[in-house]
């Protein structure tokens, strides 16, 4: 018989998009991924291929139909894009946050981006800022843009493709876009000036229903006849939500993927340096989530092979250890608080694959308490996402911070997990983590503080 119990999720990332069928319990029963997000350089822009991810999600829901009828579908993706809209199509593509503005509208928008006091979110390269994409894409199609209907954030345009609604979401406008004012709860000043905000599609909950998937698609893909469509979120909120929901503060969250955001829900703001790619979050609820991030997955793939990190043991640790290896950072010049250095790697030559693994484990999970260290640590730590998988890594980073206990997802989804809970109004407690055991190797301590000392001198 087909479960009937589940949410579907769209979690549609940088560089993969999955779909996620969560029971009530938290159980996953289906899960397909897809890689998606190829750029395309024709056009006004280099910009993403959505409809080729579309088709993907739609194969994923097909195929998740014949397992499961769900209650509901829920998107999640990344925040740094939107997508301006015609009644039934795209007005103009969907900007890839990878490609660089000319330079005369970069510098015309630093001009006139609002304050980071404002909007608690710093100036980022390439389109990171969701403001400077829309300044991008005015600037390259004016007539277009002007006579488009609306705009809707990267979550909720997977919404609107299920269903026609267009719909906007809080956590999916606080992400760095410099188009909200977390403090006022309000569209910034930027947003207002340009009268950007009278063109975002209204404002809806994260998990409330906004539509049901069209009676074609429906029959498509063997989905039932007025399955509702959830407004959907930003995905690092959704595994901050599966962790802690709202929190007070007192417990950090780390969500890896080919990024790494490090999240205080509930905690305060006064700690923030945006020369550090230190910024405020929202959550679903409106509530600021200071965060601090950086290109964990993109930055270990280019230290090791990415199908290798499972390969990362105890005795290749050892190995990196007694060599002194180390990856200096940052391999990634997206973003992330040592975005304006060049990567290298020192005394590794003679590591072996598990070696140059393990390296990358270490890499990342130095960044990753450097990063926590800054936002104000917390008394524990939710490790959520692909590195959760990785026992090494949670071993490390909780010996790297012996005062925390660092809980690891058993389950590695965190980001499906949140949004399903989310959509069926429930808040998370933690559940599903367990404590990570403190790799064991005094020569750690002596690593860690060898290469604060080399980041520090460069």
């Amino acid at each position: 018989m087909k479960r009937a119990d589940a949410i579907a999720v769209l979690d549609v990332g940088k560089t993969t998009a999955r779909v996620v069928a969560v029971t009530a319990s938290g159980e996953i029963v289906f899960s397909r991924r897809h890689s998606c997000n190829a750029q395309s350089s024709g056009g006004p822009y280099p910009h993403l291929d959505v409809e080729g991810t579309f088709d993907a999600l739609c194969d994923g829901l097909a195929t998740m139909g014949r397992e499961v009828t769900p209650l509901g579908v829920m998107p999640v993706a990344h925040g740094a894009a939107a997508a301006l809209l015609n009644e039934h199509e795209l007005a103009l593509p969907v900007m890839d946050y990878e490609a660089e503005p000319p330079a005369d509208i970069s510098a015309a928008y630093d001009a006139e981006a609002p304050d980071f006091t404002e909007t608690l979110s710093p100036r980022l390269p390439a389109g990171l800022n969701l403001g400077r994409q829309l300044a991008w894409m005015q600037a390259s199609a004016p007539g277009l843009f002007a006579s488009a209907r609306t705009l809707v954030p990267f979550p909720q345009f997977w919404a609107w493709k299920l269903c026609g609604t267009a719909a906007t979401e809080v956590s999916s406008l606080g992400c760095h876009t410099d188009l909200w004012d977390p403090r006022e709860g309000r569209y910034s000043s930027l947003a207002r000036r340009r009268g950007w905000d009278r063109i975002f599609a209204p404002m809806h909950p994260a998990g409330g229903v906004v539509g049901t998937v069209t009676p074609d698609l429906a029959r498509r893909l063997g989905l039932p006849q007025g399955c509702p469509v959830h407004c959907g979120l930003h995905d690092s909120n959704a595994a901050a939500w599966r962790c802690i929901g709202s929190g007070d503060g007192s417990a950090a969250v780390l969500s890896t993927g080919t990024w790494f955001v490090a999240l205080r829900p509930g905690g305060v703001a006064d700690r923030l340096d945006p020369g550090c790619d230190m910024l405020a979050n929202v959550a679903p609820d409106g509530t600021l989530v200071p965060s601090i991030r950086f290109m964990g997955g993109r930055e270990a793939a280019a230290i090791a092979e990415p199908d290798t990190l499972s390969r990362a043991s105890a005795s290749a640790m050892g190995t990196v250890l007694a060599a002194g290896a180390m990856a200096l950072p940052c391999f990634a010049t997206a973003g992330g608080p040592f975005r304006d250095r060049s990567g290298t790697i020192i005394r590794g030559d003679g590591l072996d694959m598990a070696g140059r693994a393990a390296l990358a484990v270490a890499y990342t999970a130095l960044v990753s308490d450097w990063c926590l260290e800054r936002l104000g640590g917390g008394n524990t730590v939710y490790v959520t996402g692909p590195f959760a998988g990785l026992p090494l890594f949670g071993a490390v980073l909780a010996a790297l911070r012996p005062a925390a206990r660092v809980l690891v997802d058993t389950a590695a989804d965190g980001t499906p997990l949140g949004a399903a809970l989310l959509a069926r109004g429930r808040r998370g407690g933690g559940e599903g983590f367990q404590i990570a055991i403190p790799f064991d190797d005094p020569r750690l301590a002596i690593y860690r503080s060898a290469w604060h000392q080399a980041v520090t001198s460069r």
